[in-house]
């Protein structure tokens, strides 16, 4: 496993700077060193260094998904909340309401 690591971060780099006809080419010697599937060597050429930027950048003392995913809305947030998600509930009972459920969850992301 250290062998794959250490292979994938010598290759990487000359794997980014390359014209698309010489990554192909290191693309091949990668997936005889690595044993790796072609699709996933890709991915693993491409995004290995963007993970270990993610990972660095995270703070050292985090809070819990419970803490982090409580919301404290006062009383007028409330009747408003309250309301919207009576109307939504409506909508998703309707005929046709798992589509507006879509469309919901579409407009979140």
């Amino acid at each position: 496993m250290a062998e794959r690591k250490a292979v994938t971060a010598a290759i990487r780099s000359r794997y980014q700077r390359a014209s698309k006809k010489e990554k192909g080419k290191i693309l091949a010697e990668f997936i005889e060193l690595t044993g790796y599937h072609r699709v996933y060597a890709r991915s693993v050429l491409r995004t290995v260094e963007r993970k270990l930027v993610r990972e660095q950048s995270r703070p050292t003392e985090s809070k819990s998904a419970t803490e982090k995913s409580r919301k404290v809305y006062d009383q007028q947030e409330l009747i408003v909340l309250r309301q919207i998600w009576m109307i939504l509930d409506y909508l998703r009972q309707a005929p046709g309401g798992s589509f507006v459920c879509r469309a919901c969850s579409t407009a979140r992301r």
